[in-house]
Formats: C-alpha cells, sequence, structure tokens
C-alpha cells in the first residue's frame, strides 16, 4: 500500500512539473543565461514546446521543402530524408531530392489569358547560412489556441549531408 501510495505522490510530482514547463515559458533559462535565447544549440530550440522556428521553404524537384530538411553534397543541395518518388500498384520508391544551390528559372511577367507572352530569367541562390527568426508562447494564452511572439533570431547554416539514408520525420 505504502509503495502505491509513492508511485501515485511520484506520478502526480512529475505531472505537475511536466505542466508548469509547458506553461511557463521561462523555465530552462537556456545555455548562459540567455533566457532561453540565440546561445542554445538547434536541439534545445526543437525539444522546448514553447519555441518554435519559422524555416523559409525551398522549391526541390517541384515541392517545397523546409531549410533545415536540406543538407549539402559538394555543391548541390540534397533532402536530408528520402520522399516518395515513383508510386505504383506493387512498389513505392524512395529517393533524396536535389537541386543546384544556385540555378536560374523562367518566369511569367504577362499573361494574355492562359498562354505567357512575356518571360523573364531569375536566380535563384539557396544560401549556405540563413538567420531563422525563433517565436515564444506567450505565458498567458491556452495551449489550444496558443499566441506566439517574436523571441530570436539564430543562425542555421547547412551541414554536409549524412551517408544512411533517412525518411521524414511525421509531423
Amino acid at each position: 500500500m505504502r509503495t502505491l501510495l509513492t508511485k501515485v505522490l511520484l506520478f502526480l510530482a512529475l505531472t505537475l512539473m511536466g505542466t508548469q514547463l509547458y506553461a511557463n515559458p521561462k523555465v530552462g533559462n537556456g545555455v548562459g543565461n540567455d533566457n532561453g535565447g540565440p546561445k542554445q544549440s538547434w536541439q534545445d530550440i526543437y525539444r522546448n514546446p514553447n519555441l518554435k522556428p519559422e524555416f523559409p521553404s525551398h522549391i526541390v524537384e517541384e515541392r517545397e521543402i523546409a531549410y533545415n530538411h536540406l543538407c549539402l553534397v559538394g555543391e548541390r543541395i540534397r533532402t536530408k530524408y528520402k520522399y516518395v518518388v515513383r508510386l505504383n500498384f506493387t512498389k513505392i520508391v524512395y529517393d533524396y531530392l536535389y537541386t543546384d544551390r544556385i540555378r536560374f528559372e523562367e518566369r511569367c511577367l504577362e499573361w494574355n489569358g492562359d498562354t505567357c507572352v512575356s518571360y523573364e530569367t531569375v536566380e535563384i541562390e539557396i544560401p549556405l547560412q540563413q538567420d531563422i527568426e525563433v517565436f515564444k508562447r506567450e505565458p498567458s494564452s491556452p495551449t489550444y489556441n496558443s499566441q506566439w511572439s517574436l523571441a530570436f533570431e539564430k543562425t542555421f547554416e547547412l551541414k554536409e549531408c549524412p551517408d544512411q539514408a533517412k525518411f521524414p520525420k511525421a509531423e
């Protein structure tokens, strides 16, 4: 009986601590006492439910891929994860998606009905590093309808791609 009571009390204490951590963004001051600021690692930012980085997307093989899901292979950009590239009745084929870091695309300047009558060539460059805005949850907002405000910016740098195959994370 005493063991059961101890377990119940421990469960309640851990639940209360977890609720406070989730509801109060000031819990955990980050690295170097910067109050959870840009000195934190990206892993710490990802794990913190009160912080939300806003990564831009880039087009890779006609799909929008978040900047943090890209990596470098020499001078080319590749996805970190494998995506479905072919699908038929018996087989699903996964592979990485690739694009050039600097490429040129033609875009329509003027339409005449359904026909483009004037084009321009645009240079598209995926930067090797980019400042990312990180937002924090306002402590007064409920978790189901959170209000977010800009907390800080942190530089994200594209790394060399890992060799082992990875599949997209469920998000």
